[in-house]
């Protein structure tokens, strides 16, 4: 649920009229149903909660547009659920910010593992990233350049910059998601609370169980403006 720990760092960078600093991808300090930090994930999945419907456009062709859709429709989901597919969007440009055409796709993301929802309302969650994500900024912010950029964001990246964007290829390996705390239920939600320090809020994840099948929306990453920046479907079994 942590897996964007750093971004909101960068986010506050972004304004703040210095060069973000962030640690390389994949160092294991933070992850996610999102992998996603704690300022990011408190936003509501609004138009979720009520039995709305998520779609990516069709990020995953393998996955089908099924695999991407998500009406919340509630259920038990008590148990021990494997996560056998994801299905991560590709963002929107962050209008709140100074740049305001920076932008996380995560479409290239897949997310496995597993998620157990106890009778006790509490849960523990094991999950393994793996992929790219790419990251998009507006280089006419005199804080950033391409190469600053690259150098912020760890050895791995690439970034190649056109028409005053600069397009960064980050790498996740393996990367590991470790998370336990409580839950409760509001209607067709989810709300997930980490145990300290694992976590300074707690975050909302619509979803639809049916029978030993369920999809659980992906909790929007956010700017501290509130800005949505990617969404996306997760679809697991009981096992």
């Amino acid at each position: 649920m942590e897996r964007l720990a750093w971004l909101a760092l960068l986010l506050v960078g972004c304004g703040g009229g210095s060069t973000a600093s962030l640690p390389p991808a994949g160092d294991g300090g933070g992850s996610g149903i999102p992998g996603e930090g704690d300022a990011a994930m408190t936003v509501p999945d609004e138009g979720l909660a009520d039995g709305g419907m998520i779609d990516d456009g069709g990020a995953k062709s393998d996955a089908g547009t099924a695999a991407c859709t998500l009406i919340a429709c509630g259920g038990d989901l008590l148990g021990s659920w494997h996560l056998q597919s994801t299905c991560y969007g590709p963002g929107k440009p962050l209008s709140s910010l100074t740049c305001p055409r920076l932008s996380i796709d995560e479409r290239g993301l897949e997310t496995t593992g597993e998620m157990v929802f106890s009778p006790n309302m509490t849960y523990t969650i094991n999950l393994t990233t793996n992929g790219t994500r790419v990251l998009s900024y507006d280089t006419t912010c005199p804080q950033y350049t391409c190469d600053s950029l690259k150098a912020s964001l760890g050895t791995d990246v690439s970034c190649q910059e056109a028409a005053n964007v600069c397009t960064c290829n980050v790498p996740y390996q393996n990367e590991i998601e470790q998370e336990s705390g409580t839950i409760s239920l509001d209607h067709n939600v989810v709300i997930i609370k980490p145990q300290l320090p694992q976590g300074l809020s707690q975050h909302r994840h619509s979803y639809c169980v049916a029978a030993d099948d369920m999809k659980m929306s992906v909790t929007p990453d956010a700017t501290p403006g509130g800005d949505e920046v990617a969404a996306g479907v997760y679809q697991m079994f009981r096992r």
